[in-house]
């Protein structure tokens, strides 16, 4: 085959002649089209370039669009038959674009699935000494669910397997704190490993040393960790770059506050590995925590020793412990290909999470649309029908076989690999994990996240009951969501940069954004916006498609208002004064002129990172050693 191929022709637009040809057992393999640089060539042509094997070819316009259909693992027929019915243009051409799609993958530019399966899986590579392990706990204003967790850990297992166990209290109340401190006291007397309590005081002690041992980032450190700073607005990050700060060095496996120390099965728990994004979790639902608790499959194993499992072993030593059988083929079936085109035998595993048994600790309930078509058949059957399970929340939402993805989303109990460069997290407001979660993406860009086929009892004291759907917005809204998609969108994928030399780049990524003028960074927030509904509407588009199928009226009229809502929402200009939060005071150009305050100390703060981390480790083991986090 010449490195060099031309087919400078379009899909026809009439009817195929004759029908496609039959499949031979070499169409059976699984391709995709991933990994390939167009350039237009301003004849009517478009050039694609392989950046794995060099191998190009000319192509039509019409042919390049429809190839970017092709991102999945399936076989020549399967994609055929998915242009057929995704492109109303190519409708009855079935052996016209089987013909193609064969001249593209003849010409090397189709990625098959096999050599992924070898890539991934060879004999596993040497097993690297996994770090120790630090369990953090992480509380506000809830000493109730704290005593409930501590209780269900003195249960769980072999607590002194752990380097350290410490209880980061965010309470804003200090009688809170107090009591949260005298749970940690009660704790010691019956654990055979000690509790470390990080309160206010020990918190702002920290902070102290930081700043005298690093005061040319005081500013920075301020920003990621001062109580006082982000007083008046609600800090979940700020807890979590805590348990970091409180890491360093060691696998870390943060614990909500209401979450039991156990491990669930999943109704339908299977063996194997699965390779897909981290959003797309299964459902089940039960009408209340006793039918909850009834139908609940307890194991054996403790969270945070299943975390700790896989946490920090590269890919190929995950595999080998979660499938003996190793990958095939029929594994990466329908999975995305520019997902696993960036994996590799080494690597890291660097997040772990696991499922929810309980409330699934999401807001609202539009990530319902989100679900596949098993979970929607289990939704809609559930008592009470759809909207009984969106008020309820009494679920299990997880995984049936481990998996393997790019993006975090954090779970009630989230394993760290902080042995590795970490990002902090952005202080305060929601979104915080997915922020985390894309960062983690620019700075190893080669990572992988683990979803273990198990989960953690979530029950929240205070109730959670879903919003209406008649209530609930559906169209997609700014914050530091938004924000992770932008950055994750332009992460860079090319080997060789070290981690530390990317968080300095995003930094000055951040750092350009922040001094861009309010009206250039106005039209970057609307088309970041507008892009997001954009795929919401794709989405929401394909599930009311399928959505008669499920003979339920309530399902199609939900998807079909929120098909309308967004619809409408994308015909008009964003409103940056529409994020949630905003004080109704602020004009337009006041928001954007904190925004850009607040995105160039994030900037500094990721900039002087690393060493801050460098001094909170020896500030860590100090205090620790001088009995300063006793409780």
């Amino acid at each position: 085959m010449a490195e060099d191929v031309n087919i400078s022709y379009s899909f026809q637009t009439g009817p195929a002649a004759t029908p496609a040809p039959e499949a031979t057992p070499a169409d059976n393999a699984l391709i995709a089209f991933t990994n390939c640089e167009q350039v237009d060539l301003g004849n009517g042509g478009v050039l694609l370039l392989n950046r794995d094997n060099g191998k190009q070819m000319t192509i039509s316009p019409e042919v390049a669009t429809a190839l970017t259909y092709c991102d999945a693992f399936k076989t020549l027929q399967e994609h055929a038959q998915t242009l057929i019915n995704t492109i109303p243009q190519l409708q009855g051409q079935l052996e016209n674009v089987t013909t193609v799609l064969t001249m593209v993958k003849d010409a090397g530019l189709m990625l098959d699935a096999q050599s992924i399966c070898e890539r991934l899986s060879p004999d596993p590579l040497p097993a690297a000494e996994l770090a120790p392990t630090r369990i953090c706990i992480i509380t506000c204003d809830r000493p109730t669910a704290v005593e409930r967790l501590l209780d269900s850990m003195l249960q769980a297992g072999n607590l002194s397997r752990h380097d350290e166990i410490l209880l980061v209290d965010d309470s804003r109340n200090p009688v809170n704190g107090e009591q949260n401190r005298e749970l940690v006291t009660k704790f010691n007397l019956r654990s055979a490993k000690n509790m470390r309590y990080v309160g206010a005081a020990e918190q702002h002690s920290l902070l102290l040393q930081l700043i005298a041992a690093r005061p040319e980032h005081a500013e920075a450190i301020r920003f990621l960790i001062d109580r006082e700073r982000w007083a008046q607005h609600q800090s979940y990050g700020l807890a979590r770059t805590l348990c970091l700060l409180l890491s360093v060095g060691y696998r870390c496996i943060v614990l909500d506050d209401d979450v039991l120390c156990a491990s669930v099965l999943p109704p339908n728990q299977d063996k194997g590995i699965t390779f897909g994004g981290g959003s797309n979790r299964e459902l089940a639902c039960y009408t209340s925590e006793q039918e909850l608790f009834q139908n609940a499959r307890f194991s054996d194993t403790d969270p945070l020793r299943g975390h700790a499992w896989c946490l920090g072993m590269n890919l190929s030593q995950a595999i080998a412990q979660l499938d003996e059988g190793g990958i095939d083929q029929a594994t990466l079936h329908n999975a995305n290909a520019t997902m696993l085109n960036t994996l590799q035998a080494n690597s890291p595993i660097l997040v772990t999470q696991c499922g929810s048994w309980g409330d699934p600790g999401t807001a609202g309930s539009n990530w319902f649309s989100h679900l596949g078509p098993e979970s929607i058949e289990r939704v809609l059957a559930a008592p009470g029908g759809l909207s009984g399970a969106m008020e309820n929340r009494y679920y299990w939402l997880g995984r049936n076989r481990a998996n393997i993805s790019k993006m975090a989303v954090m779970s009630q109990a989230t394993g760290l690999d902080n042995s590795q460069l970490l990002p902090p997290y952005f202080p305060a407001f929601r979104g915080e994990d997915y922020l985390f979660a894309s960062l983690i993406v620019c700075i190893h860009p080669d990572a992988a996240v683990l979803d273990y086929n198990w989960c953690i009892p979530h029950l929240p004291l205070e109730q959670r009951g879903g919003d209406s759907t008649t209530r609930e917005p559906v169209a997609a809204q700014a914050g530091l969501a938004l924000c992770a998609r932008y950055l994750a969108d332009r992460a860079d994928f090319e080997p060789g940069a070290s981690p530390a030399t990317r968080l300095q780049k995003l930094a000055a990524g951040l750092r350009d954004l922040s001094e861009r003028d309010p009206a250039s960074l106005l039209a970057t927030f609307r088309a970041e916006l507008a892009l997001q509904r954009a795929d919401q509407l794709q989405q929401l588009s394909q599930q009311l498609q399928r959505a008669p199928a499920l003979g339920s009226r309530d399902w199609e009229g939900y998807l079909q208002h929120a098909v309308d809502e967004v619809s409408g929402a994308l015909q008009t200009p964003a409103d940056v004064l529409d994020i949630p939060g905003v004080p109704a005071q602020l004009t337009e150009e006041e928001l954007l002129m904190r925004v850009k305050t607040v995105m160039g100390e994030f900037a500094v703060a990721l900039e002087g990172w690393p060493t801050i981390r460098e001094a909170a480790l020896n500030i860590t083991n100090d205090m620790l050693s001088a009995g300063q986090l006793t409780p």
